[in-house]
């Protein structure tokens, strides 16, 4: 990753952000809907030293650009388990949804991309996979799959990418939630 380029979808307050740079990132692209944890992750590139290297976007990340809607009483914390593609919340605050065609207008140097995003992982990757096909990783944790859609899902992340579904204690028990890193097959 040393020299390289990430982009973090679902940078929350910052955490991965910072672990990627420490990891020797050149540039991350961060991605978070939630305001007040995007406000949390500018405080913490701050106060880190590293807010040129990183370029954040305060948006969800889906398939198609639209705008959804988030509890206006959701904390930081309740964000990390929000799916922000929901479209059942009629009110609150309003959020953007930019699509992966919209963030590669900053990407020079496709390495990496890490998605935490709730549930976005599948309208990303099966609206936009040509462009991931880009990126020589792909880390992402799925979230409540539906498993007829997650294998069609993983089916295609296998045509071009080798897939490894990574242990993590949390999602042990968790049926349809995981972690799994993939790695471009050229």
């Amino acid at each position: 990753m040393r020299g390289r380029e990430v982009v973090d979808v679902g940078a929350y307050i910052g955490d991965s952000t910072l672990y990627f740079l420490y990891k020797g990132a050149e540039r991350v692209i961060a991605i978070e809907p939630h305001s007040q944890a995007y406000k949390e992750l500018l405080h913490n590139l701050e106060i880190n030293g590293v807010k040129d290297k990183v370029i954040t976007i305060n948006a969800a990340l889906g398939g198609k650009k639209r705008t959804s809607r988030i509890p206006s009483n959701l904390s930081i914390e309740s964000s990390l388990g929000f799916n922000y593609l929901d479209t059942n919340v009629e009110d609150g605050i309003e959020v953007e949804v930019i699509t992966l065609e919209e963030v590669m207008n900053y990407v020079r140097d496709p390495y990496l991309i890490k998605m935490d995003c709730e549930g976005c992982e599948y309208e990303v990757i099966n609206h936009s996979f040509d462009l991931l096909t880009q990126f020589k990783y792909i880390f992402l944790e799925y979230h409540n799959a539906n498993i007829n859609e997650h294998k069609k899902t993983l089916e295609k992340l296998l045509n071009n990418f080798v897939c490894w579904e990574i242990p993590y204690e949390i999602f042990m028990h968790v049926k349809g939630q995981g972690v799994i890193l993939c790695k471009r097959g050229n």
